[in-house]
């Protein structure tokens, strides 16, 4: 059950403090949208069920925070601190989180359709089932991340790090993938078809039993990457 009301939290945001401090603070369940949290810190709150819907959260620190089930549709977490966050099953569609840091969070079935995150930091991060169709993860960090089948269906992930991520059954379909870097990435049973991968990195990557039908792999490195009969590239 919640600590606070809406408009107690509204108070303690305008009191003028430089670091409104809602840390460890049960925020669960509460209604919350397009409130300003800006410069607060928030760190280990529980906000699970919370709705954001189009809060302002730019730069605010939810280190390890529980959003799990939260409502953020079109919130703004442009350089939030995410890090080690649970946000499993949230709805985080047409969200801001360029440049967001979401190392090692838990995001297993979250709804990010359409969120821009250009430039965020996702390195070991939980993906599974994640809905990332058209999404903006152009330049991420998503080295070693799990997207076991996630939706990255027409995603933008040119320039970015999947270095050694796991995307086994993941649905592939028509993203952008040019340039990126997926040396050491698992995309066993991958959907890959129509999708843009010249120039990309897939130095040893494991690509048995996927789909690449109709998939642009231009100047694509697949040195040593497993084919998807299961033969080795020269």
């Amino acid at each position: 059950m919640a600590e606070l009301t809406r408009k107690e939290v509204i108070m303690i945001l305008g009191t003028g403090g430089t670091s409104p401090r809602l840390a460890g603070v049960d925020l669960s369940g509460l209604v919350l949208s397009r409130l300003d949290f800006s410069g607060a810190d928030l760190c280990q709150a529980d906000l699970h069920q919370a709705d954001l819907e189009e809060a302002n959260l730019e730069k605010v620190s939810l280190y390890q925070a529980n959003l799990e089930g939260a409502r953020l549709v079109r919130a703004n977490l442009t350089g939030a601190n995410l890090r080690g966050s649970r946000l499993s099953r949230a709805d985080l569609s047409l969200a801001e989180l360029a440049g967001a840091e979401l190392n090692m969070a838990r995001v297993e079935g979250a709804e990010l359709y359409r969120a821009n995150l250009a430039g965020a930091n996702l390195g070991g991060a939980e993906l599974s089932r994640a809905k990332l169709e058209a999404a903006n993860l152009k330049k991420a960090n998503l080295q070693n991340a799990v997207l076991e089948r996630a939706n990255l269906e027409g995603a933008h992930l040119e320039e970015a790090c999947l270095e050694g991520a796991n995307l086994e059954g993941a649905f592939i379909g028509g993203a952008f993938l040019q340039g990126a870097d997926l040396k050491g990435a698992n995309l066993a049973g991958a959907k890959l078809g129509g999708a843009f991968l010249d120039g990309a990195d897939l130095k040893g990557a494991n690509l048995e039993g996927a789909d690449l039908r109709a998939a642009d792999l231009g100047s694509a490195d697949l040195e040593g990457a497993i084919a998807p009969d299961g033969s080795i590239h020269s």
